[in-house]
């Protein structure tokens, strides 16, 4: 079950029922004394994934979709039938990071999930705690004085990104164009440049 409340779903609904207590597990899990916490949790067939209110030290919630579920009506709009790998590298200066890949079912089998309807895209990432000002001014100042910079030079200057929330992401993006006018061009939603415009 979940331990915190999902604002996007319908509260009201007699068949949500968080987890009693959790929000006094994630408060306790983010004392920060006790390690970093990554929460996965299934139930309500929406996935996300968030930092959990409270300190720097919040645990990480990933609520993971069904695998083989029939998924509510007020959910199919925003929920398939997901599986996932998670990967968390052990040795980094970063704390608690990683990766997500994700696939949905279609009536064509297994694909790579998409951006839209999905829930988690088919690559998510989750642990970087720089806000996405801060690293948008530090992308800027990566690409200052080029027209042009491959994605990999700029993870290489700034690592962190490669373990971004993809709600963060998206800030990141607006904020480099509507502040520093600055492009991301991306394949397959995933980032290969950043440009000055023009």
């Amino acid at each position: 079950h979940h331990p915190h409340q999902f604002p996007e779903l319908h509260q009201d609904d007699d068949t949500y029922d968080a987890m009693k207590n959790g929000q006094a597990l994630l408060e306790l899990l983010g004392r920060g004394d006790i390690g970093r916490w990554i929460v996965i949790h299934g139930h309500k067939h929406h996935a996300r994934i968030v930092h959990a209110a409270g300190t720097s030290s919040s645990p990480v919630v990933f609520s993971a979709g069904s695998f083989s579920a029939v998924i509510y009506p007020q959910l199919q709009t925003v929920a398939r039938n997901q599986f996932y790998l998670v990967t968390i590298p052990l040795n980094n200066d970063m704390g608690l990071v990683g990766s997500i890949r994700s696939w949905d079912w279609t009536p064509a089998g297994w694909i790579p999930s998409g951006a839209q309807g999905s829930g988690i895209s088919s690559s998510a990432a989750f642990g970087c705690r720089d806000s996405p000002d801060n690293l948008a001014r530090r992308i800027k100042d990566a690409v200052a004085g080029r027209a042009v910079v491959d994605w990999n030079n700029i993870t290489a200057e700034i690592p962190e990104l490669d373990f971004i929330l993809p709600q963060d992401f998206a800030s990141v993006i607006k904020t480099l164009s509507n502040r520093y006018a600055c492009e991301v061009v991306l394949a397959d939603g995933h980032p290969v440049q950043v440009g000055i415009r023009k």
